[in-house]
C-alpha cells in the first residue's frame, strides 16, 4: 500500500473514531442522560408530531416542543461538528476508493473500501429516517455501521505492517481463543447496543445482580423486536417494560463472560511474550477500563461522560483484540 492510501486509511480512521464517540454523546444526549432533571427525563425522545403512534392533546405536544427547546442548545456544537466530520469522512472514503481501483493491479485491496462505501451510503440514508430513537432498528443500524466502518478501516490499516509472534503452537493457541474473544465481544457490543436502543440503562438499580435477577427472562425476546416502535406515554417517555430489565441484565451477564474470556486470551498473550505482550497488556487494561467505568457509571447513576466513555472503550477494545488476533494470523 502506497502513502497516499496509507494516508487516507489514517485519517479515514481519526473522522471514524471521532464520528462514533460523537454519536454516542449525541445519541445518549437525546436519550435524556445530558438533561438537568435526570433521571426523570430519560427516555423523552425527539418531537411527539414526528412519532409514528403519536396521538395527543395540544397540551402534550406544547410539553415535547419545550423538552426540545431547553435541550437544543447544549447539543447544537455536537451536531454541527457530527455533520462536518460525516462529510469530510464521505469525501475521504470516496478518495480511498479511487486510489484504490487507480493501483488495483499492483495489489491494492478494492473490496474493504466498496464495503465502507456502502457503509457510508447506507448509514447517510439510516440518518434520515423517520422515528429516529423511536425505532431500536435505527439505533442499531447507526451502532453497528459505526463499529462495522471503524473495523474495516482497522483491518486495512493492519495490512500496512508487519507483524512477528511466537511459535507457531503459541500462535495457533492465541488464535482460537482471540477467535473465540471476538465472537464473545461482538456479541457483548451487541447486547450492549440492544441495552441502548429499549432504553434499559435505569431497569437495573443495584449490582451485580440486576434488582434481585442474575439472568434474563422470556421477556428479552420483545428486545430483540428490533422492528417494532417503542410505545412513547402521555408526557414523551418511553415506557418500557419487563424487556428493559431483561436486556439489561443480558447485558451484565455477557459483561462476566466477555472478563473471563477476553482476561484469559489476554494472560495467554502477556506469557507468550514476543510480540504478543504489548498487545496482551492493552486488551487487558482496556477490558478492566471498560469493566470498572460500566460498574462505575452504575454507581454515579449514569453520567454522559461515563456512558460515553463506554461507547469508546469499547470500541478500543474490540480494535485491541483484533490486532492481537491479527499477529496470530500472519506469523
Amino acid at each position: 500500500m502506497n502513502r497516499t492510501l496509507q494516508s487516507l486509511v489514517i485519517v479515514s480512521l481519526v473522522l471514524v473514531a471521532a464520528l462514533v464517540v460523537l454519536s454516542a454523546y449525541i445519541r445518549l444526549d437525546h436519550a435524556g442522560l445530558g438533561c438537568v432533571d435526570w433521571p426523570a427525563c430519560y427516555g423523552r425522545i425527539g418531537s411527539l408530531e414526528a412519532h409514528p403512534t403519536g396521538h395527543s392533546t395540544a397540551d402534550t405536544v406544547s410539553t415535547y416542543e419545550q423538552l426540545t427547546n431547553e435541550r437544543r442548545a447544549p447539543r447544537n456544537w455536537a451536531m454541527a461538528a457530527h455533520r462536518l466530520i460525516a462529510s469530510l469522512l464521505g469525501v475521504a472514503i470516496l478518495a480511498l476508493n479511487f486510489a484504490s481501483l487507480a493501483r488495483r493491479r499492483k495489489g491494492a485491496p478494492i473490496l474493504i473500501p466498496l464495503l465502507l462505501l456502502a457503509l457510508t451510503l447506507f448509514l447517510a440514508v439510516l440518518g434520515n429516517w423517520s422515528g429516529g430513537l423511536h425505532r431500536p432498528a435505527v439505533v442499531l443500524g447507526n451502532l453497528i455501521g459505526g463499529f462495522g466502518m471503524l473495523v474495516l478501516l482497522w483491518l486495512m490499516w493492519l495490512r500496512t505492517r508487519n507483524h512477528s509472534g511466537g511459535n507457531y503452537k503459541t500462535s495457533r493457541t492465541l488464535h482460537v481463543w482471540s477467535s473465540v474473544g471476538l465472537l464473545v465481544l461482538s456479541a457483548q457490543i451487541l447486547l450492549g447496543s440492544l441495552t441502548s436502543a429499549n432504553f434499559a440503562a435505569l431497569a437495573c438499580t443495584g449490582f451485580p445482580d440486576c434488582n434481585g435477577a442474575w439472568l434474563p427472562g422470556p421477556a428479552i425476546t420483545t428486545a430483540f423486536d428490533i422492528l417494532r416502535v417503542l410505545p412513547v406515554n402521555a408526557t414523551g417517555v418511553v415506557s418500557g417494560g419487563a424487556e428493559t430489565q431483561a436486556i439489561h441484565t443480558a447485558h451484565r451477564l455477557g459483561a462476566w463472560i466477555s472478563l473471563a474470556i477476553l482476561g484469559w486470551t489476554a494472560l495467554l498473550a502477556i506469557r507468550a511474550g514476543g510480540g504478543y505482550r504489548v498487545s496482551g497488556i492493552t486488551v487487558l487494561l482496556l477490558l478492566l477500563a471498560e469493566i470498572l467505568i460500566g460498574i462505575s457509571a452504575v454507581f454515579s447513576g449514569i453520567p454522559i461522560a461515563l456512558a460515553t466513555a463506554h461507547n469508546a472503550l469499547a470500541a478500543l477494545l474490540l480494535l485491541s483484540l483484533i490486532s492481537l488476533h491479527h499477529k496470530t494470523r500472519t506469523t
